[in-house]
């Protein structure tokens, strides 16, 4: 029987079948051609039978040599192949114990996150923390606001109307002021489903965690007790609210994104934790935030700046300083390339709203400089084009590099810390 014969009959690879020849289950001298005879079939059977009884083709090898130096009719050999099905027998119930054991246990899992997906027990409602109004201040003509209209408890706003003497008013709605200033183009959109997060590369999510983990020691060590944070551009990535745990509720965090909806989401997120945490959401498609000047201790920026310049060619840092404190550091990751390539074209042709060469790092300490500011980083690893990524890093070239930095900017009058 030929090559082509014998795969379409037991519905196998020609590949597979000049495997076993190779390894030697198959004991046919190669020619020109393969001819196969009816002990090369009954082996092969025998091959096909013992890999569905999930033996190895070590295993499978041990025995075929049985079946080729007796006629499996001799005590010993006999014995020897009972005492491999045996083991194997013995091995495949230890197994199926070890499987009954890990699907009890996903079994648990599932019903537990039935539990909480369907879970209707009472949640933290949060708003706009009282604390918050006095750093509420107009975008116009930067004075305070009169509070109408309002629903609240002793903590929160969670609707309302603010209104500045100047004429300018905003809203407080579902516990976020939104400023009515909406996103109009057409290159950006809310990621509710958090797309992004499910198709990025393990790499690059790894890399992430390292900065995480450093970010988030430096919080620990100055201290978030009573500070005002700021995190911005939270669509692409919201640090705080993989860390929540670390925010002590005497702490101010302010929340910023062009998307309401996106705040929402979130927001409703943090009450099923049912942290106390003081969060002022704000709805803003601008960078010209309805707050006091000099209000804001520190900045995450997780990514933030990436997102903006996508989205605008001004410097984050230029707009961002007259919101901090003479001393306010900004910390967190950034991703970008180095000098001009073909990548950062193609970043500006999907995102024409953006800088001429976005994600370009060479341009960052320029803009800190100008703002007061010294930029220090560290390379925490280069990202070569992966499938899996989606949004701007799709437009990453095949061979060009992209460098996720570790970063930390503080005001040059003021002594660096570790990073």
């Amino acid at each position: 029987m030929k090559i082509g014969e014998l795969a379409e009959k037991y519905n196998i690879t020609r590949d597979a079948i000049r495997y076993y020849v190779n390894h030697g289950l198959l004991s046919l001298s190669k020619g020109p051609q393969y001819n196969f005879t009816q002990k090369d079939i009954e082996d092969l059977q025998l091959i096909l039978k013992m890999k569905r009884q999930q033996f190895s083709l070590q295993e499978i090898s041990d025995v075929l040599t049985l079946h080729r130096i007796g006629n499996m009719i001799e005590p010993e050999i006999i014995t020897a192949y009972k005492n491999i099905l045996e083991r194997k027998h013995s091995e495949l119930q230890e197994q199926a114990r070890q499987l009954q054991l890990a699907m009890d246990s996903i079994s648990r899992d599932i019903k537990e996150l039935s539990t909480k997906a369907v879970d209707s027990g009472i949640s933290l409602r949060l708003g706009v923390p009282l604390v918050a109004l006095q750093l509420l201040h107009c975008p116009k003509c930067r004075g305070s606001f009169d509070l109408e209209e309002a629903t609240l408890n002793s903590q929160y706003v969670f609707s309302g109307k603010l209104r500045c003497s100047c004429g300018y008013s905003m809203r407080i709605e579902d516990g976020i002021v939104h400023t009515g200033n909406l996103y109009q183009g057409l290159h950006d959109w809310p990621d509710l489903n958090r797309n992004l997060y499910s198709n990025i590369s393990n790499q690059f999510v790894s890399a992430m965690q390292r900065c995480h983990d450093q970010v988030l020691g430096e919080l620990v060590d100055m201290g978030l007790k009573d500070k005002v944070v700021l995190e911005t551009h939270v669509n692409g990535y919201f640090f705080a609210y993989n860390h929540i745990l670390s925010i002590p509720p005497e702490c101010l965090y302010i929340v910023t994104d062009k998307f309401p909806e996106m705040l929402l989401m979130y927001k409703k997120l943090i009450e099923k934790l049912n942290q106390p945490v003081n969060f002022l959401f704000i709805a803003d498609n601008t960078m010209n935030f309805p707050l006091k000047p000099g209000c804001v201790d520190l900045v995450v920026d997780f990514m933030s700046d990436v997102e903006h310049c996508l989205y605008s060619p001004t410097p984050y840092i230029k707009l961002l300083k007259p919101f901090l404190k003479p001393q306010a550091p900004v910390l967190g990751t950034v991703v970008g390339y180095h000098g001009l390539n073909r990548s950062q074209v193609l970043l500006h042709k999907k995102y024409p709203e953006s800088a001429e060469l976005p994600m370009n790092l060479d341009r960052l300490p320029e803009e800190y400089r100008a703002a007061g500011y010294k930029l220090q980083w560290q390379q925490v690893c280069l990202i070569e084009s992966a499938k899996k990524q989606i949004g701007n890093f799709e437009c990453q070239v095949e061979g060009e590099l992209m460098h996720l930095m570790l970063m930390k900017a503080v005001p040059v009058r003021v002594s660096s810390g570790r990073i």
